[in-house]
């Protein structure tokens, strides 16, 4: 299996785009589960969360969810003081 990282979502199949709707839901709750766990185990914070989930949504071409999270991600930073 060939593996690609995109910001901080590896992509299995870099070329792959989402074609059935229950698949990409799926897909999608996963990672939620998989971020937030990063959150409640302090692996992330709440900005690098909003990151994260904007790579997964770059990865199933969704750019406007995408730019919206990382716009909260970016609000977080600045709420935070962290950059």
């Amino acid at each position: 299996m060939i593996e690609e990282r995109v910001g901080t979502y590896i992509a299995s199949s870099p070329q792959r785009i989402m074609s059935n709707e229950d698949e990409q839901y799926s897909e999608f709750i996963k990672e939620i589960k998989y971020a937030f766990g990063c959150v409640r185990n302090k692996k992330y914070n709440l900005g690098q969360y909003y990151n994260h989930m904007a790579d997964f949504f770059d990865y199933i071409e969704l750019p406007r969810d995408a730019q919206e999270h990382r716009v909260l991600a970016r609000k977080w930073e600045i709420e935070k003081g962290d950059k």
